[in-house]
C-alpha cells in the first residue's frame, strides 16, 4: 500500500498505512486487546474506551471504560489503573499499536 501511494506521488508525509486489526467484524489481522495494548484514552458517544481500535461497545465491550458523560480525568485513572493492574500480574509491557495520527 505504502509503495501504491508513493507511486501516485504523494509524498511520505501525507499518508500512513495501519495494519488491519482483528476488531470489530473482521475475521483477520493483528490481534489487539487490554492485554496487547498500550491504552489510547478514547472518547465517543457511548462514553471512554481504552483505544481507538475497540471504541466499539457493540464489538468491543472489553475495551469500554465508563459510560457517555464521565469526566476526562475519571478515564485517565481508569485507564492508567487497568494498565497498571495488569502490568504488574503478568510482569508485561504490550507492544504499541499505532492507530491514530
Amino acid at each position: 500500500m505504502s509503495r501504491l501511494l508513493a507511486g501516485l506521488g504523494l509524498p511520505a508525509d501525507h499518508f500512513a498505512v495501519r495494519p488491519l486489526l482483528r476488531r470489530g467484524f473482521s475475521q483477520t489481522g493483528v490481534e489487539i486487546g487490554e492485554d496487547s495494548s498500550i491504552p489510547e484514552l478514547t472518547v465517543t458517544a457511548d462514553g471512554l474506551h481504552w483505544h481507538p481500535a475497540g471504541a466499539d461497545t457493540a464489538t468491543s465491550p472489553d475495551m469500554h471504560l465508563a459510560p457517555a458523560g464521565t469526566p476526562l480525568d475519571v478515564g485517565k485513572q481508569l485507564v492508567t489503573e487497568r494498565f497498571f493492574t495488569a502490568r504488574l500480574t503478568d510482569g508485561s509491557l504490550p507492544r504499541p499499536v499505532h492507530c491514530a495520527i
